[in-house]
């Protein structure tokens, strides 16, 4: 189960997802772009039998405008470029039969959990943002508390921050999810009483977590300001809509399966 550990603790780290409006980043744009709705249907299916969250995927993908695939930088997994509205993943999340994203069922956790990063970013500008819910009104009002003007672009800092917490608990969900869903309900039932893997999964929520921006150059500048739990509630709560718990009994319970 150390696997499933160092997974969620280094794919937040890996992930650099760049939001390009703002900033300048050597990127080849790809030669053509998928109609969203290619990976809508598939995407949110799998999430839904999984009983993740999906009502932000949903209103993301009825949102973005298309996505595409090319060779990205060293490091980069995923941009999501809000001037166009569209998604750039690399190559290796593009299916060559036929084209758009791979199915989900071929999704590994991390590239799962990159869609719904990347989705995320979609959803704040085009939806949170414009309608100023709960949702954004809480992420707002905590951004003006935690960073001084003097930090970059503080909301952006924030919005990545928010980002870099939905990557590390859907790919830790998701992971332990696909590997319960092939066992047995016995054998789910032994899992369940298993300290090593409900530590590791609850812990995950509990990871420090810290926004970032990318300046004019090209270079990452990192907070030092760890998400507070407010905010991590405000996800959980209003963008999860309460359907990913934080405990280990209650997200992987056999009423879920």
């Amino acid at each position: 189960m150390g696997r499933i550990q160092s997974a969620a603790r280094q794919f937040s780290f890996a992930i650099l997802a760049v939001v390009l409006a703002g900033s300048v980043a050597p990127l080849t744009l790809p030669s053509s772009w998928a109609d969203s709705t290619r990976i809508s249907s598939d995407f949110v299916q799998g999430m839904t039998e999984l009983r993740a969250p999906v009502r932000y995927l949903k209103q993301a993908l009825q949102n973005l405008s298309g996505i595409g695939f090319v060779a990205l930088p060293e490091n980069a997994i995923a941009v999501y470029n809000r001037l166009t509205n569209r998604i750039t993943f690399g190559l290796e999340m593009q299916d060559r039969r036929t084209g758009g994203l791979k199915s989900f069922a071929e999704l590994s956790d991390d590239e799962v959990a990159t869609v719904a990063h990347e989705l995320f970013h979609c959803y704040f500008s085009t939806a949170a943002k414009r309608t100023q819910d709960d949702f954004y009104e809480e992420w707002q009002k905590s951004a003006v508390q935690l960073y001084s003007s003097a930090f970059g672009r503080p909301f952006d800092v924030h919005e990545e921050a928010y980002a870099a917490f939905i990557t590390i608990t859907v790919q830790n969900y998701v992971n332990i999810r696909r590997m319960m869903a092939a066992r047995t309900p016995a054998a789910r039932d032994r899992l369940r009483r298993n300290h090593n893997i409900a530590a590791i999964y609850e812990q995950t929520f509990q990871e420090s977590v810290f926004g970032y921006y990318r300046n004019f150059w090209g270079e990452f500048i990192t907070s030092d300001v760890n998400l507070p739990r407010t905010d991590r509630e405000n996800i959980l709560t209003n963008l999860y809509d309460g359907e990913l718990p934080e405990n280990f009994a209650a997200a992987f319970a056999e009423s879920r399966f």
